[in-house]
């Protein structure tokens, strides 16, 4: 797992699967998927991170591509493609200097949903909507598909320091306040605490230590 602090959600669509149509604009585009557990759907969301975030991620991506091929993961016909990580990342550069780097995972299974943390650490519900433009910090790792003909840098969880105000939308009305919780400086990035927390009229229970439940590798 590897950790991006203080970076920015753009496109986010994490909050149910999504899937591609080319009935979407001119050049197609995503729309949430009609079935929940359609493995050929997809969650994501592009990151915008400092250069020195992007070069610490392709070192990241140098280094799993490396240990894919020892283990058989990465076949030796597709070795040489990730000489150069980029050729397997979308990467676009702002003019701002900064740089997008799209993020996916595919719904496999229930476990593939990318969990979210309130920035008091507090477990957001299923439904939360992150929304474009939010200040988070994100965990992410590597998954080689195919034995290596592609990559996908996957989403695993994240925490939403500061949620950007959504831009209003004719046909809905966001309740969720943009309030960002105070956070203790000594606190782990993302573990959050065990109690009962209400959103409206929901009332969930979270707790444990949320890191944990990326330790185990997802089967595929």
């Amino acid at each position: 797992m590897h950790h991006i602090l203080d970076c920015y959600a753009r496109y986010p669509r994490i909050n149910q699967p999504y899937i591609w149509t080319d009935n979407v604009g001119e050049k197609g585009g995503t729309i949430p998927a009609a079935d929940p557990t359609d493995k050929g759907a997809h969650y994501e969301l592009t990151i915008n991170i400092k250069e020195k975030q992007l070069k610490e991620l392709i070192e990241v991506v140098r280094k799993d591509w490396k240990s894919a091929i020892e283990t058989g993961k990465v076949t030796k016909d597709n070795a040489a493609k990730c000489n150069d990580p980029k050729n397997l990342m979308k990467i676009e550069k702002q003019a701002d200097k900064t740089y997008d780097v799209a993020c996916k995972i595919k719904n496999y299974d229930a476990d593939c949903k990318p969990l979210q943390f309130a920035a008091d650490k507090q477990r957001l519900p299923d439904d939360f909507e992150l929304t474009d433009g939010s200040h988070i910090h994100i965990g992410v790792q590597c998954y080689f598909y195919q034995k290596g003909k592609g990559l996908h840098i996957q989403p695993k969880k994240l925490r939403v320091v500061q949620l950007a105000e959504r831009k209003p939308r004719p046909d809905a009305v966001d309740d969720f306040e943009a309030e960002a919780a105070p956070i203790d400086p000594n606190a782990d990035d993302f573990d959050a605490p065990k109690e009962t927390v209400t959103f409206g009229d929901q009332e969930t229970t979270v707790g444990g230590n949320a890191s944990q439940d990326f330790d185990d590798e997802i089967p595929f």
